[in-house]
């Protein structure tokens, strides 16, 4: 895996870990386990396999949240070219708006 694939994995699965941490303790230090059921059946005996599932549904809500805050955090550019790396967009933006300034100074205008 690249360098930058596994920031952006871990840069939404910490936040999302450390999320349903503690949401797991507000909701469960508030909530029995052994009352909660699914169309009037409980979900099950052992309170630690209902620790266990409350905790991976909490931490799937919280990766799709910090999932969506990276999403809307790339520009129109990274969402419609994904294969371009952010370092050859740079450059290639840089070097449009120099080649299209007139005057021949290089001045970059953003």
């Amino acid at each position: 895996m690249s360098s930058n694939l596994t920031q952006r994995v871990a840069s939404v699965l910490w936040p999302a870990f450390m999320v349903a941490a503690a949401a797991e303790l507000v909701f469960f230090g508030l909530v029995d386990p052994l009352d909660l059921s699914v169309y009037g059946a409980p979900i099950g005996e052992d309170r630690m396999h209902i620790y266990s599932l409350g905790f991976l549904f909490f931490w799937a809500l919280g990766t799709a949240v910090s999932a969506m805050t990276g999403l809307l955090h790339k520009t129109s550019f990274e969402v419609n070219h994904p294969a371009v790396t952010t370092v050859r967009t740079t450059r290639a933006i840089y070097r449009a708006k120099v080649s299209r300034h007139a005057g021949g100074r290089h001045a970059v205008h953003m």
